[in-house]
Order: structure tokens, then sequence, then C-alpha cells
């Protein structure tokens, strides 16, 4: 989902891909998307980590977790949903501000180069 379609969604009276008008609405559908992101992730980075930092014995086999399956299991068991969400807040403060910035300049960006690019040469752009 790119920023254009969430902010669609969120003021669907606007057709345009990059609203001049309203500077707030690609920063808000970027906020949307970050949140999105760790919605998304929070829970596999959990098992992942849980599963990496496990010790392992002699054959090389995990001491806490059998497996994928198990860790999600016994994660599920002992800790409930909110147990994959350990973390999240930390997620989303470094998450964050990357996608809000990242989706904006690629937002900005866009507009120039809808605006310049098709004025300036095909040599002055290899040039750069």
């Amino acid at each position: 989902m790119t920023v254009a379609a969430i902010a669609r969604v969120l003021r669907p009276e606007s057709n345009s891909l990059s609203p001049s008008h309203d500077p707030t609405l690609p920063e808000g559908a970027s906020m949307l998307s970050g949140v999105a992101v760790v919605v998304c992730m929070t829970p596999l980075d959990v098992v992942s980590t849980r599963m990496y930092n496990q010790g392992v014995d002699s054959k090389g086999r995990g001491l806490i977790y059998s497996g994928l399956w198990d860790c999600i299991r016994q994660i599920t068991k002992k800790e409930g949903l909110l147990g994959f969400y350990k973390g999240s807040t930390a997620s989303l403060l470094r998450t964050g501000p990357h996608t809000v910035l990242s989706l904006t300049f690629w937002n900005e960006f866009r507009k120039l180069y809808d605006y310049y690019g098709s004025e300036i040469p095909e040599a002055e752009v290899a040039q750069l």
C-alpha cells in the first residue's frame, strides 16, 4: 500500500496522487503506514529474536523451542497474543520517523520529477 493509496482513503474527495493543497496528508498517510509496518512485523520479529537468542545443545537443537511452531505456541500459551507485541513501542519509535521521512521525501521528489522530469535531457540526468 502506497502513501497515495492511504491518502485517498483518508481523503476520498481528493483524486490527486500527491495533493499539494494539504501538506499534512502525506505525512499522516506515512504515519499510518509506519504503524501498519509495526503491527505486521513485530510478531515476526519477536518469534525470530527468541528463536535466535535461545541456547543450543551439543547437537545444535534449541534448548527452549523445538521449532517455529513450538515457539509460537509457547508465546501464545505463556503470554497471550500481546506477547507477540513486546517491543512494539521501541519498534514504532525506530520505524515511525524513518517511514515518515522516507515516504514524505519520496513524495516530494516525485512531485519535482513530475514537474521537471520531462524537461531535463537524458545526458544531464546521466551526469547527476
